[in-house]
């Protein structure tokens, strides 16, 4: 049998692992929502690009605003997680447009 204060070592020992492997679950998991972050991000800023792009392959012009290309492109719009940035410069110009994270 282990004396008392082994015991208490063993008790000791076992809660500073636990406490490490908890670190390292947050740690991991903080990673993977960033990873996701950025991930959701680029998905946005393709599907705007893309739907700017189709939209002057099949019509001849660009878009004049996000809201016609979510009514004929199925373009979706997070406003809540991204800010969007659309300015028109002209028909046949190339407009501004960018997403960014909240």
């Amino acid at each position: 049998m282990l004396r008392p204060s082994l015991k208490n070592l063993a008790v000791l020992i076992t809660v500073v692992v636990f406490i490490l492997i908890i670190m390292q679950v947050s740690a991991s998991l903080e990673v993977l929502a960033q990873r996701s972050r950025v991930t959701g991000l680029d998905a946005a800023r393709v599907s705007l690009r893309r739907a700017v792009m189709q939209c002057y392959a099949l019509e001849g012009s660009y878009p004049p605003d996000l809201q016609y290309m979510t009514e004929y492109y199925g373009l979706q719009v997070d406003e809540s997680r991204y800010i969007y940035l659309y300015e028109t410069i002209g028909g046949n110009l190339l407009p501004v447009f960018e997403v960014t994270a909240r």
